[in-house]
């Protein structure tokens, strides 16, 4: 059966600490059960397989972004596109190469921020900051 995602959606009401004490919840899972699911997605399209992997793997994105809380933007808009990015993850994800999920999904939920945060920032400015120098 799938977790009520209409608790995990977020409104002007839900604060970030409440987010991840949701998220917190939902346990990590085996090598072994990241594969099964992955292979259950990849040949039937299994969504209660998809979507477990996705919930087991919120928290990554919460501590992904908090590296990127310092560049101005709303940390539940930057935890958004990471979740995102989670989504697109699951979609291209081989469990047959032999990487665990988190490995691939890094790098998924990274350039999803990384792609709101460029596209957040004012093309009236026109120079370099720091902070985009590091992006």
């Amino acid at each position: 059966m799938l977790t009520p995602v209409a608790n995990l959606c977020v409104n002007s009401s839900t604060n970030l600490m409440q987010y991840i004490a949701e998220v917190r919840k939902f346990p990590m899972l085996s090598q072994e059960e990241e594969v099964r699911l992955a292979k259950n997605w990849q040949e039937y399209q299994d969504i209660s397989s998809a979507h477990r992997l996705i919930t087991s793997h919120l928290n990554l994105v919460v501590k992904i972004a908090m590296k990127f809380k310092n560049y101005g933007l709303l940390l539940m808009d930057l935890v958004m596109e990471g979740n995102m990015g989670l989504m697109h993850a699951v979609k291209k994800f081989n469990p047959d190469l032999g990487f665990r999920f988190s490995t691939y999904a890094v790098w998924w939920i990274e350039a999803s921020m990384k792609d709101f945060i460029l596209k957040s920032w004012s093309l009236v400015k026109i120079g370099t900051t720091q902070a985009q120098r590091r992006l």
